[in-house]
């Protein structure tokens, strides 16, 4: 099942002029029913899940959102559109303007409309690394799926890897050991795809056979190594 609206006129879902892409105003249409939801919450809701589902086909989130424009067949309606609205998108937001209107596609009650920024993956890898090295890795985490999602093959399997070791730390700073390991082995495996002989596979299978014994980690060496791999990763990017 698709999961946005497909054009149904003479336009297109979404359109690239540089590295902005600008997709058309989507309505809350529920793409498995082909009919609008019910009230102006649920319609913003299902516009705001259209708008992310295209953005994640190419690639895209709605963190890179820069521009809004959001429009109302009632302005007595924002408070409640804004509530929605402000669930998906946070600091810093994207511009936006709003208008009221005097009729929307199919009677809808909101369509809202965005232009999304290609950003340079290596700058995003580059602060994903800064964000790393400084022990991070919620924020890290952040920049590096943004690299995934604007990857592919091989390298989209390896920025997988990097998360997944963002994701290992933060469960062993919480105490989840066990989820701690989880995430050291997927990790492993998808670092190991693209880099087989890289010391960072040895690290990784070092931290791992550690927290099996129950013992703590000594994560300096396994640091360096990410680091090593991941500016070694930049060589691979088109």
């Amino acid at each position: 099942m698709p999961k946005y609206p497909r054009p149904i006129g003479p336009y297109s879902a979404y359109r690239r002029a540089g590295n902005l892409v600008f997709l058309a105003g989507q309505i809350g249409i529920n793409p498995d029913t082909g009919e609008l939801e019910e009230g102006v919450e649920n319609q913003t809701l299902r516009a705001i899940k259209n708008i992310a589902n295209i953005l994640a086909e190419i690639g895209l989130g709605l963190d890179d959102v820069v521009k809004t424009t959001v429009f109302l067949k009632d302005i007595s309606d924002y408070p409640k559109v804004n509530e929605v609205y402000s669930r998906f998108f946070g600091e810093p937001f994207p511009a936006r303007s709003a208008v009221a209107v005097s009729d929307l596609p199919k009677g809808a009650l909101v369509e809202i409309e965005v232009v999304a920024l290609i950003g340079d993956i290596r700058e995003e890898v580059g602060k994903g690394l800064e964000l790393f090295k400084e022990g991070r890795f919620y924020e890290s985490h952040e920049y590096w799926e943004k690299a995934f999602r604007k990857s592919k093959g091989a390298m989209r399997e390896f920025f997988s890897g990097i998360v997944n070791v963002d994701a290992a730390l933060l469960k062993y700073n919480e105490g989840n050991v066990k989820g701690a390991l989880i995430n050291f082995k997927k990790a492993r495996d998808k670092i190991g795809a693209m880099f087989p002989d890289h010391d960072v596979i040895r690290e990784i299978g070092r931290t791992v056979d550690m927290l099996e014994k129950g013992e703590k980690p000594d994560f300096g060496p396994l640091f360096e190594s990410v680091e090593r791999v991941v500016k070694e990763s930049l060589n691979a990017i088109d």
